[in-house]
């Protein structure tokens, strides 16, 4: 039965190969092609650029040459959306590189209407616990009738990799295929319900050498979930799902003569097959202006799916959010409750809890100001067992508990007309942190505390008639850690402006940073920077080599005033570019 399965698959692949081929001749291919016309069918685009840079150090020795100086061109060919080749070359003090297409088609995504085909080197996603967006090479589909969504795919997900000559620690791996299901429908009466599975497989013959010291295998794997969404009561939202992996760690084991009803077609019952489950679940209540979502999560070690590499187990977390407003929206409040915790079986040496609780505030009573304040705490205890033996001794344990609290807030106020319009935002916020580590019950913990605190007042406006934008800024910081203190406090303003319509842009800035502590040390850096861009005006005639061209110049100085008794350091860097695009 498998090995019909796996055969109509191929047939299936096939045909999905059979109707792209079909497909180019339309031509096709990339495309929505219901849009597709003689004109877009090849696309031609690149550009070219030229820079120099010069710097001069003061100081200390340069970590570059005096005179650098780059150029590099681009050219892509575009085919119906589907078929791309890109060329390359950048040259830049005397350092040479190029790179050109193999032109091989590395995907092709034909679609019409609700009907789409994936091939080539593609990816897809049917569900987060199944496929979720692996790439592999083969062919695919996805079919999106009314309330309806199908998709499928075969192909390869893991090409084989013999152990590199020379190299008894490179890694091997075998290839691997699968292919993959996915049917949902939505039901206004009953909700959206979809189910997906995977099915991969390695193939143990696909290596001719194995190395004894390797810890690769080849594996099975069929992963199944089924998702259900309602919504009920007008009030109420419910998000469930299902998963479940039936995995094999090595297919060269032996077989087990316990059934795996009704997934005997699709994998063998082996020595070390085991069966994992993942649960998420999600509970949401709307009314006026009160919303509340409560979420349950629940992985359990060892669950993966040879199509979803990302998936985090050993895993169980309990989750609280909320949101309310007041006076009408102008006050909005949301709070964050997570509870998450790892070791659920209590099989693994370390065992961490993680609790997170958070509320924001945005405040806008009165016209023009806006108040936002937030509080976020943040504790984690880790247990770390390091012998699980029954006769364990208090010394075998070590725990590290963190406590951080972070407040912050800031007021903004709009000033200034319409066509002048100015900000003033001043903001704030504290961090505290506490780390203990060590053994309680011995009381030989190690403590670290630290606590940071900054302000930042800042003021733009800007002029539209002159094209002018002007900003300053002010900024205090103190940290603290045990008995160390450090303060850090500066101003930076910044001008900028335009000319002809944007077509010429110019910019000023200038930043002054003064650092307080066992040494002191103060920097102040200064940037110029112009630009002049012939952009392409709407129906234009002009031929287009005369469009899309950029100059640039930029001129940057950075002073480090160094402690007495050391150098001071000052660095000058000059760079002058050119590029066109079309």
């Amino acid at each position: 039965m498998k090995g019909k399965i796996e055969l109509l698959m191929k047939k299936f692949t096939h045909l999905l190969i059979v109707i792209s081929t079909i497909g180019i001749y339309i031509p096709a291919l990339g495309q929505e092609l219901s849009t597709l016309n003689k004109k877009n069918l090849i696309k031609v685009t690149g550009g070219y650029g030229l820079g120099v840079n010069h710097i001069s150090v003061i100081g200390r020795e340069a970590a570059q040459p005096a005179l650098t100086y780059n150029f590099n061109a681009n050219l892509n060919v575009n085919v119906a959306g589907a078929l791309s080749l890109p060329f390359s070359f950048a040259y830049s003090s005397n350092t040479v590189s190029t790179a050109a297409p193999n032109f091989n088609i590395t995907q092709l995504t034909p679609s019409y209407k609700w009907a789409k085909l994936y091939l080539g080197n593609t990816m897809m996603s049917l569900s987060p616990y199944t496929m979720a967006g692996t790439p592999f090479t083969g062919a695919g589909f996805e079919l999106t009738p009314k309330n309806w969504k199908i998709a499928g795919f075969y192909g390869l997900l893991k090409r084989a990799q013999e152990q590199q000559p020379n190299s008894a620690n490179s890694a091997v791996s075998y290839e691997r295929k699968g292919y993959g299901l996915a049917i949902s429908h939505t039901n206004q009466v009953i909700g959206d319900i979809g189910v997906a599975f995977l099915k991969a497989k390695d193939d143990p013959n696909s290596i001719s050498f194995i190395p004894e010291a390797t810890t690769s295998t080849p594996q099975d794997n069929l992963a199944i979930s089924l998702d259900y969404r309602r919504k009920f009561l007008k009030m109420f939202n419910l998000q469930a799902t299902y998963a479940m992996s039936v995995y094999t760690r090595d297919i060269r084991s032996d077989i087990n003569n316990t059934s795996l009803k009704p997934f005997d077609n699709f994998i063998d019952n082996r020595t070390n097959t085991t069966n994992y489950n993942a649960l998420d679940l999600g509970l949401s209540f709307n009314i006026a202006n009160l919303g509340l979502l409560f979420n349950y999560k629940r992985i359990d070690p060892g669950f993966q799916s040879l199509g979803a590499y990302n998936i985090n187990n050993n895993l169980e977390s309990f989750g609280l959010n909320s949101n309310f407003s007041l006076f009408q929206g102008k006050v909005n409040v949301n709070t964050t409750h997570q509870l998450n915790q790892n070791n659920i079986d209590k099989t693994a040496f370390k065992t961490q809890y993680i609790w997170n609780n958070a509320i924001n505030t945005n405040i806008n009573l009165i016209p023009k100001v806006n108040v936002n304040l937030g509080y976020n705490n943040n504790t984690s205890f880790s247990n770390l067992q390091r012998t699980l033996t029954p006769f364990s001794v208090q010394q075998d344990s070590f725990s590290v508990f963190t406590l951080a609290d972070v407040y912050n807030s800031s007021i903004s106020f709009q000033l200034g007309a319409a066509d002048n319009p100015q900000m003033v935002i001043l903001s704030g916020n504290m961090v505290q942190s506490k780390i203990e580590r060590g053994n309680l019950e011995l009381n030989n913990l190690a403590l670290n505390n630290s606590v940071s605190r900054m302000v930042n007042l800042s003021h733009s406006f800007r002029i539209k008639s002159a094209e002018l934008q002007i900003s300053n800024s002010a900024n205090y910081n103190v940290n603290d850690l045990d008995a160390v203190s450090t303060v850090n406090y500066g101003i930076s303003n910044s001008l900028s402006k335009s000319f002809f319509k944007n077509t010429i842009n110019c910019s000023l800035s200038n930043t002054y940073n003064m650092v307080q502590a066992n040494v002191n040390s103060s920097l102040v850096s200064s940037n110029l920077m112009a630009s002049y861009a012939l952009k392409p005006k709407v129906n234009s005639t002009k031929n287009i080599l005369s469009e899309n061209h950029r100059f640039g110049l930029s001129f940057r100085m950075t002073k480090q005033f160094a402690p007495e008794g050391m150098p001071s350091i000052a660095e000058f860097l000059s760079s002058l570019n050119y590029s066109w695009s079309f």
